[in-house]
């Protein structure tokens, strides 16, 4: 495992973050992958990042995540909004009936 210095382990570790506009990945246009330097998992493809102006690099991550993992995800979501729906609805049967 890499050695992260103390800026990474602020990032990484602490949850930290740099001022906007200023990072080395902010304009970066290489194409491959971006690993993480802690674990070296991977994070993003360089083909899934996009120009948000918000001063940071911005990915839509989907590509890197299986065909499996995407209907699962998907799954859990629709399962979710039912949920959801249940509770809004007998907590507004529950109003009514008092």
């Amino acid at each position: 495992m890499y050695k992260l210095n103390d800026e990474e382990k602020r990032v990484i570790i602490d949850k930290g973050t740099e001022a906007s506009f200023i990072g080395e990945y902010v304009d970066n246009v290489k194409v491959g992958k971006y690993i993480c330097r802690s674990c070296d998992s991977p994070l993003y493809s360089s083909k899934d990042k996009f120009e948000s102006s918000c001063g940071w690099p911005s990915f839509d991550a989907l590509s890197l995540i299986s065909n499996e993992e995407r209907l699962t995800r998907f799954e859990n979501f629709i399962l979710l909004k039912k949920i959801i729906m249940i509770i809004y609805v007998n907590q507004t049967k529950s109003l009514k009936d008092n």
